[in-house]
């Protein structure tokens, strides 16, 4: 099938990297002091093995985040959408089974909740799939249900959805 539109995003907030990255220098410096320098950590320090076991959920979430891809597909066929390590195998949205496909502007955390997949069915918004910015193409489902998928190239993707939104 002939692909009319693809995006590969990645999360882009320094503030969320900020983060993540403080919490595994933090976890590091720790055990630096406590294993390899035999100065306890903090008032009440705990043991060594325990640093160690803290410091995976820092590099996990590290490993999330530079791992974390929302690839969209455009094609006759619908809307295809990957979000690995998340979402590893395709989903795909018919044209079929859409009743309108369009741009909009969005609020991540007022409507989502924040980024990733999101899925807020009791303010009906229905489900996103975002990861940085505040575009998406919109798909209102034939059953009702509704689907945000967050773009960095909004002009684009609106010229392409126009030919196929209904």
């Amino acid at each position: 099938m002939e692909t009319i539109f693809t995006e590969k995003q990645r999360p882009r907030q320094l503030w969320i990297w900020a983060v993540v990255i403080l919490i595994n220098l933090l976890t590091l410096y720790a055990i630096v002091q406590q294993v390899i320098l035999k100065k306890p950590f903090g008032n009440n320090p705990g043991p060594d093995y325990m640093l160690f076991i803290i410091e995976v959920i820092p590099l996990l979430l590290l490993w999330l985040f530079l791992s974390l891809r929302l690839h969209t597909r455009i094609d006759k066929e619908g809307v295809h959408i990957k979000f690995p390590p998340l979402l590893r195998h395709e989903r795909t949205y018919g044209w079929n089974d859409i009743e309108k496909c369009y741009v909009r502007k969005y609020s991540p955390v007022k409507e989502f909740g924040g980024w990733g997949i999101r899925g807020v069915m009791s303010r009906g918004a229905g489900r996103a799939f975002n990861v940085s910015g505040k575009f998406g193409i919109q798909l209102e489902l034939k059953n009702g249900d509704k689907v945000l998928i967050g773009t960095q190239r909004q002009e684009e993707a609106e010229k392409i959805v126009a030919g196929f939104g209904k």
